[in-house]
């Protein structure tokens, strides 16, 4: 049984070893959104339903789409609150790209596959279109990185004060608690 421990101890390691070698944006499982989450807090934060964003809607959720969508080479400008006719376009190109009607609309649809094309963030992560709309979401939340003394302890006060295991890796559960309804209002 102890080498058996040992075994799973060391591919762990390596696994998470490797992951940070290939530039830290990805990492096994069980370390994404904290190992000690509690079952229910995960389940309360995934029945949350994603925010629709749409041409006109102006807030932090849009942002961070534009962000991501920089990120991924659709959306062309520096990212901001507005969502305009180009925000629109990249969504509707996103969508198609996805397999999704082609609409300007951001449903949840679109945040889940935004979510898995985010996949982990963690400090040191080189996609600095993301971190940088990820670090604007944890700031608007209550949580910026400049008052908590970095990215990671920011992150992990979040997490805590959701009730996620506070592991710093922005993985699918923390970024739902950071865009979901309700996002706002917890604590």
């Amino acid at each position: 049984m102890a080498a058996k421990a040992r075994i799973t101890a060391t591919a762990t390691a390596v696994a998470t070893g490797l992951a940070l070698a290939l530039g830290g944006t990805t990492a096994p499982a069980a370390l994404a959104d904290g190992a000690r989450t509690p079952p229910e807090a995960a389940e309360s934060i995934r029945a949350q339903p994603w925010v629709t964003l749409e041409e006109g809607d102006r807030q932090y959720r849009v942002l961070a789409v534009a962000a991501v969508l920089a990120e991924l080479h659709y959306y062309p400008k520096e990212p901001i609150i507005a969502f305009d006719a180009d925000l629109a376009a990249a969504v509707a190109e996103y969508r198609g790209d996805r397999g999704l009607p082609v609409t300007g609309v951001v449903d949840g649809a679109v945040w889940e596959r935004l979510c898995g094309d985010v996949g982990l963030v963690r400090a040191g992560d080189p996609r600095l279109a993301l971190v940088n709309g990820l670090e604007h979401t944890l700031t608007h939340l209550g949580f910026g990185p400049a008052e908590y003394g970095g990215f990671t302890p920011a992150v992990k006060a979040f997490q805590r004060d959701r009730g996620i295991g506070d592991d710093g890796i922005i993985g699918p559960v923390t970024f739902r608690a950071m865009y979901a309804e309700g996002a706002e209002d917890a604590s």
